[in-house]
């Protein structure tokens, strides 16, 4: 009786976290049609002045836009300048991952402002519309919902478990580890705030995202580790040298945004 019931609490879980997770793709998957539609019909709305409503209408120049960010995993919102440039090539999903307190949310920050500068369409949120030519940022993705609910030390919820609701989402062509020893992290300001934010918990965290770099691993490929021990300055330019790279490739293979796959 004692092994049924435990089987059948682990089935209500499994049912429940897997329906919020569908749930929570869905408005992603929402947001990012929404953003996508938004863009397409400002381009088709851009005439140039002085010239009446039916007149042939010429490509718009680029243009500087701000568009606020969709909150990320903790219900903070970061506004971002957008720029808006005419270009063939495709967005490139840009994701950042680590332990709390190790610096994503400056990184991507910093990211987005280098990537402006090089007149770059570049937005910081959660989910895009990417095929436009926009770059999209985002702290935080699928592998810290499947890390943080294997860390919980469930013996019938695994890594790969976690993962499976997950496949579709699309998967992003870098994700950025921010690799950072809890001890470390627990000295930065702040720590300890946060609900997951305890030593224990931290540490196992790091351990499985080691897991999901390990060769044979199907998250390895376009996994990007870099110490965040290190100045901010220094994080910032290593980060810079794997995005260049990124482009260039992308870029090269034309290939479209892939999915994660089983």
């Amino acid at each position: 009786m004692g092994r049924r019931a435990k089987i059948g609490y682990n089935k209500h879980e499994a049912d429940r976290l897997y329906q919020q997770r569908r749930r929570a793709a869905k408005k992603l998957a929402a947001q990012g049609r929404q953003a996508a539609a938004t863009t397409e019909q400002a381009a088709q709305s851009a005439i140039l002045p002085g010239k009446p409503s039916n007149a042939p209408r010429e490509p718009p120049s680029p243009a500087r836009r701000t568009a606020t960010a969709a909150p990320d995993w903790r219900g903070h919102t970061l506004g971002k300048t957008v720029v808006k440039t005419n270009t063939a090539m495709r967005g490139k999903l840009i994701v950042f991952e680590g332990l709390d307190r190790a610096g994503k949310s400056t990184q991507c920050e910093r990211l987005v402002k280098r990537l402006q500068d090089e007149g770059r369409t570049v937005k910081h949120m959660r989910f895009p519309a990417i095929k436009s030519g926009t770059t999209v940022i985002i702290d935080r993705y699928y592998y810290s919902g499947i890390v943080y609910s294997a860390a919980k030390n469930n013996p019938t919820l695994s890594l790969d478990w976690a993962r499976h609701p997950e496949i579709g989402l699309p998967r992003p062509d870098a994700c950025i580890f921010l690799d950072l020893a809890a001890a470390e992290a627990a000295q930065r300001g702040g720590y300890g705030e946060e609900r997951y934010e305890k030593r224990e918990m931290q540490d196992r965290v790091r351990e499985l995202f080691a897991r999901l770099q390990q060769p044979g691993s199907p998250n390895k490929d376009g996994f990007f580790q870099v110490g965040a021990g290190a100045p901010v300055d220094e994080v910032e330019a290593a980060i810079m040298g794997i995005v260049k790279r990124v482009f260039e490739r992308v870029d090269a293979d034309g290939a479209p945004l892939r999915d994660v796959e089983p």
